[in-house]
């Protein structure tokens, strides 16, 4: 009995030991998912460095910002949203996915140029990638376009590069397959082949605009993931207009002129983007938590009920001790 006794006890540590270890386990996984939040949140804002040099300020200039990293092509801005940022320009395009504008760690990525572009968009053709973040950071704002409202509302932007400045018309928005080539393989793409993308995108468009559209013009697709873990992509196609002097067009009406700040346009708070890793590791912890909480409130009865239960049985004792000491005198 003894033994068993013993036994059980043994057990009853060794599976102590193991659910303090999952517990603590399982906190550092969620601390982790919860720290990877708040990475994607800062990254995909505008750090105060970038604030002091973009469009409008004192201090812009593309070459200013190539002394920082030289693969910086340019800087994007769609009038009234919160798409304001670099462009950066690989060697490939998954450097940037998940690098910001100085090469570290982002898991919000950068808005970049496709690897196979001109650098100074010379191309008839350009395509920019960014990711579809919550909170309207990076890409994201390019779903709204499927709004005719927004749409017909928000139809110009600029694109600010080394030699010059081009004013973008936003011709349509279209859903497409990440594997249409006639939208993202550079390869496909040749000199006066305006007329295959613009006709493309015509068939897949769910918006389109009024503007006068040749097939000669120059132009910019602006790509985004229409939701996690699918093919499907948004793209916003525009006209680029060269101007000649960037003092024609350097001040924009932009609601980005300062850092980013806690609260949005409509004075609600940002969302935070999670991903499916992070959602699962946070639902974790939180289980585990609730777990833990519990066991430690039925182990703190327990020990309640166990003194409880010894106090008795010391009174108990003592009565009988009383009783021998009484027959013996």
């Amino acid at each position: 009995m003894r033994f068993l006794n013993g036994f059980v006890k043994f057990l009853n540590g060794v599976i102590n030991v193991i659910l303090s270890a999952m517990v603590v386990f399982a906190l550092v996984l969620g601390g982790t998912a919860l720290f990877d939040v708040y990475l994607v949140y800062n990254n995909a804002s505008l750090s105060e460095e970038l604030a002091e040099l973009k469009p409008g300020t004192r201090d812009f200039s593309v070459k200013r910002l190539q002394e920082i990293n030289p693969d910086i092509r340019g800087w994007i801005r769609i009038d009234e949203t919160n798409i304001d940022y670099p462009i950066l320009q690989g060697k490939d395009n998954l450097i940037y996915i998940s690098k910001d504008y100085k090469k570290d760690y982002a898991a919000s990525g950068s808005i970049f140029l496709d690897y196979k572009n001109d650098k100074n968009f010379n191309d008839d053709y350009s395509v920019l990638y960014g990711h579809n973040m919550a909170g309207d950071r990076m890409f994201s704002e390019l779903k709204k376009y499927i709004d005719k409202d927004f749409f017909n509302s928000h139809t110009s932007g600029l694109i600010y590069t080394e030699n010059c400045v081009y004013k973008m018309n936003i011709y349509a928005v279209a859903e497409v397959d990440s594997r249409d080539a006639k939208v993202y393989d550079m390869s496909f793409y040749n000199k006066n082949n305006n007329k295959e993308v613009i006709e493309n995108i015509k068939s897949h468009s769910r918006n389109t605009s009024n503007i006068d559209i040749n097939y000669e013009d120059k132009l910019v697709a602006l790509s985004t993931c229409e939701s996690a873990g699918t093919s499907n992509r948004i793209v916003v196609l525009a006209t680029l207009e060269e101007h000649d002097e960037l003092s024609n067009v350097i001040q924009i009406k932009s609601n980005t002129d300062s850092v980013v700040s806690v609260e949005n346009n409509e004075g609600t708070r940002n969302k935070i983007v999670l991903t499916r890793r992070q959602k699962v590791l946070s639902i974790i912890t939180l289980i585990v938590l609730i777990i833990f909480i519990v066991a430690l409130i039925r182990a703190i009865e327990k020990n309640k009920r166990k003194k409880k239960n010894n106090k008795r049985t010391r009174i108990a004792e003592n009565k009988e001790v009383k009783k021998d000491d009484d027959k013996k005198s």
